[in-house]
Order: structure tokens, then sequence, then C-alpha cells
């Protein structure tokens, strides 16, 4: 009776003990910042982080969408201007881990936004650099909305990000990094770090259905 009363605490400590491990482990050991506007909460012990919530975009239909974090963990979007198309430079370590080591960046969903108008001819850097990867897609928005959802991704931002920088967000919508695609580093600390939200996520998952069958 009592080698089964160790068994039953063991199980109840398991995830606490696993969380404790996580947290001290290396992948955790780096705690990612929360960028843009922050505020206390109403009890002013909690922090409200800010949240990309509410923002639409067009797909190749020219049909309204919304990222869905119900099926992404975490994602990068890239806002691609049409000066980008002759300056592929901007996301030129990016292309070139696309084109030469492609199982280092397949698994991360990346949404590729572009600007549009009923005048124009729709440009997509995805066709046009023939990119084959499927989980890198093309998003539109309105000439005249693109620059103001653009800044939306920028609010607050650091002195030293530009807005055609990466930006990586956590499946509550907060942005959680910036990324200067030209270098090689800023790339590599881009796949680290969304492998980082990953590892969290599954874990946040894993909690839960402990809680679940806990109580059943």
């Amino acid at each position: 009776m009592k080698n089964k009363g160790w068994i039953i605490v063991i199980i109840i400590l398991l995830p606490s003990l696993i969380w404790v491990l996580l947290d001290l482990s290396l992948i955790n050991s780096k705690k990612l910042p929360y960028y843009g506007p922050k505020k206390l909460a109403e009890n002013n012990k909690d922090t409200i982080y800010y949240s990309l919530n509410d923002i639409y975009f067009y797909n190749s239909k020219f049909e309204k969408e919304i990222i869905d974090t119900n099926n992404y963990k975490a994602f990068v979007t890239i806002f691609i201007k049409p000066e980008y198309v002759k300056e592929s430079f901007r996301i030129g370590q990016l292309l070139s881990m696309i084109h030469y080591e492609p199982n280092k960046i397949k698994h991360i969903p990346i949404f590729l936004v572009y600007p549009f108008n009923k005048d124009s001819v729709i440009f997509n850097l995805k066709d046009t650099l023939k990119i084959s990867l499927s989980k890198i897609h093309s998003l539109y928005l309105p000439d005249k909305d693109f620059s103001i959802v653009n800044s939306k991704f920028f609010l607050q931002r650091p002195y030293y990000v530009d807005y055609s920088c990466a930006v990586l967000i956590d499946r509550q919508r907060h942005i959680r990094g910036y990324y200067d695609l030209r270098y090689a580093d800023e790339l590599k600390r881009m796949i680290q770090e969304y492998n980082h939200l990953i590892v969290k996520e599954e874990y946040k998952e894993t909690l839960r259905r402990n809680k679940i069958e806990q109580k059943r």
C-alpha cells in the first residue's frame, strides 16, 4: 500500500517536476521579450501585453482571412513592399536557406504580406523566386491599409528595428521577436526562438491534458 501511495504522489508531482527541469534547461534558459505597449492589469500585479487582435488580410482569391492561432502555435510575418522584389537582399539569408537548406526552415509558418490595388498587377515574391515550401504563405492588404497594418506590427519598436524585419508572433498574438534577415545570425536566432516558443507551447498543452486526466 505504501508503494501505491508513492506512485500516486509521483504522478501528481510529475508535471511540476517536468516544468522545473524544462525551466532549467538550455532551451528555456532565455526568456523571450514582449514587444509593444504594456499596461498594468486592474489587480495592479499582472502585466497586459500588446496583442495583434482582429487584423484581417486577404488571400489570393481576395477573400478576407485571419491568421488562425488554433492552427499555428507561433508564426512569422514579413511585410513585402513592391520594391523588395528588386531588393530581395532584405530577406537574403531567408531566401538562401530556403533554396539551399530548406530542412532547417520548412517547419516554420511564414506569412509574406503584400499590398495590392485593383489597377495593378498582383506581385508575389514566392512565385517570382520559385519558393516551394508549403508553410510559406502569401497574404494581401489594400494599398490604403498596408502601411497602417504594417505599423501595428512595429508599435513602439526598438530604434534599431526596421519595418522590413521579420516578426515572430506567439499563439496569444503577442510580438516576441524582430529579425533582420539580411544577416545569417539573425535568421539563426529567429529559428531558435521560434523553436523555443513551440517547446513551451507544447509543454503547456501537456500540462492541460494532465490536469484533465487527473480530474477524471
